[in-house]
């Protein structure tokens, strides 16, 4: 019997050990109500590393969704780039950027003309829909829609625009001399395009006609002196005292002058910066004519202007013999309008009647 107590109270010694070593072993964890710095410590780090953990898995599941759906809005261009976020490009006279499905352009700096187009293209800074040859207009950007793409051409000396999307584009190149984005659908678009196209007249830069402009005197006697094929280099002496044979069309004025066209004002000026008027236009027409001998068929009947009483004497003959041969008409109220300026398409029309006159 003593053998057994002994073994029982064994027992309990070794139980009660091994229950205090394990409560001390406790103190300071969750269960120890007595929690220590050391417990606190550990669990905020353990928590924040978890958190870290599912934030990245997070992150890099939503940055693989992004890139997918990116990838099907920006198709790759063909021997193109691809510009996620907005990428400057600097382009000169000639340089192109053309555009695909989901792909944006937005002009900076610069004239950019829309010169090819296919499928849909969107201004989506007012939400109309946009035309070929039609000039873009600076700070609003143009969005190529479902199975679409435009070409944009610089027409200015140079022009910055951003892109963002698939695109291809070369940094410069040839205009064409006769291309004018201000001139399609005009009424006088074919014999400007004629006359342009022969070195008569030109732009005035950045792809511009300016087809509604008035023309001064110096370019109306410049005009008539490349229609008569003028040698510049053989004229070297202004006789006006305001043209310097120097200027761009001095050496057309002294060809006028040298030809009987144009004789200048009295006091020895020309004036080639005043605005040609229609009567001075139609005298300086039938004198080239005439120094041309050139005969004009009549190809109009004989009318009065509603206002020949304000047409000059000097200039009254003129305007009515370019009227019968059909190179100058009036306007749609019945009168002549002499002291009028006339148009650089005005011009075009009436020196493009006198090439088929001559030529008749």
């Amino acid at each position: 019997m003593k053998r057994f107590l002994s073994i029982l109270t064994s027992l309990a010694f070794l139980t009660a050990l091994t229950v205090g070593a394990a409560n001390a072993a406790a103190a300071g964890g969750a269960e120890d109500p007595l929690i220590s710095l050391g417990y606190i410590s550990g669990y905020i780090t353990n928590v924040m590393n978890r958190a870290n953990s599912m934030i990245e898995t997070s992150m890099s599941t939503l940055k693989s969704l992004m890139t997918s759906q990116l990838d099907q809005l920006l198709p790759a261009a063909p021997a193109g780039e691809v510009a996620v976020g907005y990428k400057m490009l600097n382009l000169r006279s000639g340089g192109t950027v053309t555009i695909t499905t989901g792909s944006s352009v937005n002009l900076i700096s610069g004239t950019l003309r829309i010169t090819s187009l296919q499928g849909t293209l969107i201004n989506v800074s007012d939400g109309t829909l946009v035309n070929k040859t039609d000039i873009i207009s600076a700070n609003n950007r143009y969005f190529a829609a479902e199975n679409s793409s435009a070409t944009f051409t610089v027409y200015s000396s140079a022009a910055n625009v951003t892109v963002n999307g698939a695109y291809t584009m070369t940094p410069s190149g040839n205009l064409p001399a006769n291309s004018f984005f201000d001139v399609s659908g005009h009424w006088a678009e074919e014999y400007i395009y004629s006359l342009s196209s022969s070195g008569i007249v030109s732009g005035m830069g950045d792809g511009l006609f300016m087809p509604n402009n008035t023309v001064t005197r110096g370019m109306f006697v410049t005009i008539l002196g490349r229609l008569y094929g003028a040698d510049k280099a053989a004229y070297s002496v202004s006789k006006f005292s305001d043209v310097s044979i120097s200027d761009w069309y001095g050496p057309y004025v002294a060809w006028a002058a040298e030809k009987g066209i144009s004789t200048g004002y009295h006091d020895g000026t020309f004036a080639p910066n005043e605005n040609m008027t229609r009567e001075q236009m139609a005298v300086l027409i039938m004198r080239y004519a005439g120094m041309a001998s050139a005969p004009l068929k009549q190809a109009a009947g004989e009318k009065t202007f509603s206002d020949d009483g304000i047409i000059g004497s000097w200039a009254k003959e003129s305007v009515y013999a370019a009227q019968r041969a059909g190179l100058i008409g009036g306007r749609e109220d019945g009168t002549f309008d002499p002291k009028g300026t006339a148009t650089r398409a005005e011009v075009c029309t009436i020196v493009y009647r006198l090439i088929k006159a001559i030529n008749r």
